[in-house]
């Protein structure tokens, strides 16, 4: 009914409303006072009733209680003896620091107030206890991010398409990453998840393509669908938490599906490196993967080993790359799950005679692939293993 209607202050609900059906009041970013007279149980921050309150500040009794003003580069609206900045007219290029309070109060920040601004740093004080939706949205200078102790809630997207945020630290008076919290943020490598944050809210890490390794603290019990969708760099996970995470698996909001290692270890040592053949590689104490090729060549014939161990498959290895042709070496038993996948330009593959399983999804999309050399010695062919593979016209299936 109200959604989109971005400049939507407050709303005063009558007696009479009986039900407020679903997103009624979607994407209304800056509906911040909610004057509830039905007999509807409308709480702060709730995605119920329509998401009416999703992004308020206050359920308020009267609206003649609410003041507005303005203070520096600041307008402020003020209610039950806590300021709420509605907007920031400042041009900072380098470092921000927010006040300690506003008109001598402790404060939130409203919904897109600084969405889009060019400064590098925020220096935030202790005394914020809020930070709305989409508030730093597209603060594409924006490279590192230490959220005060004492914050205990931060609106949906609030840092989306921060691209050169390189640092994130989330404290432990904030029990929930919100919704798309850190959504295409594609340079975030650094994060810490402080132990206190229970919930990771759904798509909160959605794109952050450089996230390398992730700890997941001791109180987290949640992590909701699609988190850490299209993390294709997280290839560590440290889980000190009690969700039982497998690798390859798309549950527990996809944070395990590209990782090649979970442990409960903080000494785990885990080596990234490039071989002289420009094979990008993962390596711990156990296990050794190739997960990427770095180079230009058309044909390529994979190393029998790696720092003299044998090596397991990645995965989208050939992904965006020119090779044409791939040749196996007899170290290799198995084609992995995703291993060419979207490996487009692929039109040849020989297997050693070593190669015993295809693994679900290992060539799907390998639209170019013609010829596959080698079948003699497959058991096993996983669900999806050559799914859109278009020009492929000849097959041994196992016997």
């Amino acid at each position: 009914a109200f959604s989109y209607c971005i400049n939507l202050n407050q709303v005063s609900l009558s007696s009479t409303i009986e039900a407020i059906n679903w997103d009624a009041f979607y994407e209304c970013y800056n509906l911040l006072f909610v004057q509830n007279k039905s007999n509807l149980n409308i709480t702060l921050g709730s995605i119920e009733y329509g998401r009416v309150a999703e992004n308020a500040v206050a359920i308020v009794d009267s609206f003649d209680n609410i003041t507005y003003g303005s203070e520096g580069y600041f307008e402020y609206a003020e209610y039950n003896n806590e300021a709420i900045i509605l907007r920031y007219s400042g041009n900072e290029t380098e470092k921000l620091v927010l006040p300690e309070k506003i008109n001598g109060k402790e404060y939130s920040i409203g919904a897109r107030v600084f969405s889009n601004k060019e400064f590098k740093l925020v220096e935030f004080p202790n005394t914020i206890k809020s930070i709305g939706a989409f508030a730093f949205e597209g603060c594409y200078n924006l490279t590192s991010i230490s959220l005060p102790e004492g914050l205990t809630k931060v609106g949906r997207a609030a840092f989306v398409s921060c691209q050169n945020l390189l640092y994130a630290y989330v404290p432990t008076t904030l029990s929930e990453i919100s919704e798309a919290m850190f959504q295409d943020c594609v340079n975030l490598k650094t994060l810490l998840i402080q132990d206190g944050v229970k919930t990771i809210k759904n798509q909160a890490f959605y794109n952050c393509r450089s996230l390398e390794v992730v700890e997941l603290p001791p109180s987290l019990k949640t992590i909701e669908w699609n988190a850490f969708y299209e993390c294709t760099t997280l290839y560590a996970v440290i889980n000190l938490s009690k969700l039982k995470l497998k690798i390859g698996s798309e549950d527990n909001g996809m944070v395990a599906f590209y990782a090649y290692i979970i442990t409960n270890d903080l000494n785990t040592k885990v080596n990234m490196y490039l071989t002289d053949d420009l094979f990008e590689v993962i390596e711990t104490n156990d296990e050794v993967y190739v997960i990427k090729y770095q180079g230009n060549k058309v044909n390529l014939r994979f190393p029998e080993l790696i720092n003299g161990k044998k090596y397991k498959l990645g995965k989208y290895i050939l992904k965006d790359t020119n090779v044409q042709e791939v040749t196996l070496p007899s170290t290799i038993t198995e084609i992995s799950r995703y291993a060419y996948c979207e490996s487009h330009n692929l039109r040849k593959v020989t297997l050693s005679s070593s190669v015993k399983s295809i693994e679900d999804y290992a060539f799907q999309s390998c639209y170019s692939l013609t010829t596959i050399n080698g079948w003699d010695n497959v058991e096993i062919i996983g669900s999806y293993a050559f799914n859109g593979c278009s020009s492929l016209t000849n097959i041994k299936t196992p016997t």
